[in-house]
């Protein structure tokens, strides 16, 4: 059954409460059964629910969050990407295994990202002919098969197993560490464009976030 218009808002609204990561999300899930019933909550009924410290319950209780939601919700499906939250069957069932699980993730593109099979290629920035003909035979071999291939759209090797994906008809997915607005390298936006029509781009940063240091480390797990 198709989620609530409203109730995605109230999702997303969660992940916006300061101190609120994953892990409390699903207990309060649990607990409430959907995230507007969290926030329509009553203190008593919070009370109840043990492992939550009263700072916590203040803090969703007063949040603006839900407002918030709402206006990142409509900015970024006017730019045409897709705000998924771990409660929507479009999430990637894989990412709920690792440690920090993101809250929220950031789409722009077509493909299924719980693809039975995906495969990930990164390597050095400096890619040397070898390496690259180790891509190009790995992807050339598994061409007849519905595979995704994932790298970070970087120099060298990253960039390398995109395109030769591109060139041989296989989705490719890149996971950046800014926005996926923010193409980085620059010098990388025509094959990111192209990669919208045959897979995608993906973070857990929203619009306009530049890229910075902590976040490749980040957006390597």
């Amino acid at each position: 059954m198709p989620m609530k218009a409203e109730e995605k808002v109230y999702q997303i609204a969660l992940s916006q409460v300061k101190g609120v990561g994953y892990v409390l999300a699903k207990k309060l899930m649990a607990r409430f059964g959907s995230a507007q019933a969290i926030f329509q909550s009553t203190l008593q009924a919070f009370t109840k629910a043990s492992g939550i410290s009263e700072g916590m319950v203040q803090k969703i209780r007063e949040s603006d969050a839900f407002s918030k939601a709402a206006a990142l919700l409509a900015s970024h499906a006017k730019a045409n990407i897709r705000v998924i939250t771990p409660w929507e069957d479009t999430y990637p069932e894989r990412l709920k295994h690792i440690y920090g699980v993101p809250m929220l993730l950031y789409f722009r593109g077509n493909v299924d990202l719980n693809r039975a099979k995906v495969i990930s290629i990164v390597g050095t920035r400096g890619a040397t002919n070898y390496g690259k003909k180790v891509v190009e035979t790995l992807l050339s071999d598994l061409s007849t098969y519905p595979v995704l291939i994932v790298s970070g759209l970087a120099y060298g090797i990253d960039i390398y197993a995109h395109r030769t994906a591109l060139d041989l008809g296989l989705p490719t997915l890149a996971v950046v560490a800014g926005g996926v607005d923010a193409i980085y390298p620059a010098a990388h936006k025509r094959t990111a464009e192209a990669m919208l029509a045959q897979g995608g781009l993906l973070s857990e940063h929203p619009l306009q976030t530049r890229p910075s240091a902590h976040q490749f480390a980040a957006r390597n797990r």
